[in-house]
């Protein structure tokens, strides 16, 4: 997870934005399943 921060030090991107978004999706899947 990364925050750009603008010269005010506050997050360009609300909630910053993940390195590798095909990562978090599939780990995001996986949690998801571990109810099922």
């Amino acid at each position: 997870l990364v925050y750009e921060l603008d010269d005010d030090l506050k997050p360009v991107t609300k909630g910053g934005q993940y390195l590798d978004p095909d990562a978090a999706a599939d780990a995001i899947a996986a949690v998801a399943n571990q109810g099922r």
